[in-house]
């Protein structure tokens, strides 16, 4: 048998059993089986992949945007010609060249050089595969001041007009949340960035392995909580005390911290939790918000006859 039709019978097995697995696969397997085989060909494989996907509304406009896995946000080339009302041209070969948005004499002059690089197109791979064309997303309020620059020296020309008023709408939708955030809204990476943040926050304050026991809390601390609630003539401290340290000491730090050494320090079959929750802080970022926190719990109660003297004083010093 020769090499050709050797490669023509295993090309036709393999064929045929790659159909019989499509056919007992359901409609999304197939679908991911078609979206791993496009992100896997050549022209997209080593391109930054879009991990979040969506549309923002800036005006009447619908603004496709993208967050890639290396954390950079993008606005849709042709969404970019749309929003700005520009008829998108073709691409030069040129690693760097002002987009036709730009690229009027009347607005070079205005450029800053360091936008130059915000300028350069982004290829990316979309969430099927498809090789993407975009703009850094920080782009836009750069673009728009532009624009307005030129109105404001009377160098727009007529057609320019109809992209200052966008500009100008564009602005007053950013004025209040910035691009970043208005695309992590839409693509649903907000949620990531926040746990991300939260994970941030974790290391900062939580240890990772359970430090030996300290004392944190000085004995005046529960002397004056006890005379808060005339219980002076207790010996131990109540469990109800545990309540308002969480709510006026840990929770004051980070309410996020607060659950997190809940779940790091259950409680146990007895009731009680088997370790004190400044065990598990960081000595130097966690426990100094912890002694920072304490002071300032202790000076107020020092200084109010009763808890809800207390609680009123300890609010108006939030405000």
């Amino acid at each position: 048998m020769s090499k050709d039709t050797n490669f023509i019978i295993t090309h036709q097995v393999r064929s045929k059993a790659g159909k019989s697995a499509a056919s007992n696969m359901t409609p999304e397997q197939r679908k991911e089986r078609a979206i791993k085989g496009a992100l896997g060909r050549k022209s997209v494989r080593d391109l930054p992949k879009a991990t979040h996907e969506g549309e923002l509304f800036i005006g009447n406009k619908a603004i496709s945007c993208a967050v890639l896995e290396n954390g950079r946000r993008v606005i849709s080339e042709s969404s970019m010609f749309s929003i700005l009302e520009r008829k998108k041209q073709g691409r030069k070969s040129k690693a760097i060249e002002l987009p036709a948005f730009l690229s009027a004499d009347n607005l070079k002059p205005l450029i800053p050089s360091d936008l130059l690089k915000g300028s350069t197109i982004i290829q990316f791979a979309g969430k099927t595969g498809k090789k993407c064309y975009g703009y850094e997303a920080t782009f836009i309020p750069q673009i728009c001041k532009i624009y307005l620059d030129a109105r404001n020296l009377g160098v727009l020309t007529k057609n320019q007009l109809p992209t200052v008023r966008t500009c100008e709408i564009i602005l007053h939708s950013l004025a209040s949340v910035g691009i970043t955030s208005l695309i992590d809204e839409a693509t649903g990476f907000q949620e990531v960035r926040e746990k991300n943040e939260l994970q941030k926050l974790f290391e900062k304050f939580i240890a990772k392995e359970l430090r030996p026991w300290t004392k944190r809390f000085p004995y005046e601390f529960f002397e004056n909580l006890k005379r808060m609630y005339g219980l002076e003539h207790l010996k131990g401290n109540p469990s109800f005390f545990g309540h308002l340290i969480n709510n006026y000491v840990y929770g004051e730090i980070s309410p996020e911290i607060l659950e997190e050494l809940k779940k790091k320090n259950p409680i146990n079959e007895s009731g009680y939790r088997s370790n004190r929750h400044h065990q598990l802080l960081t000595e130097d970022i966690g426990c100094d918000a912890l002694k920072k926190q304490i002071v300032k719990v202790n000076t107020l109660l020092s200084v109010t006859d009763n808890i809800e003297d207390f609680k009123v004083l300890y609010e108006k010093t939030k405000r």
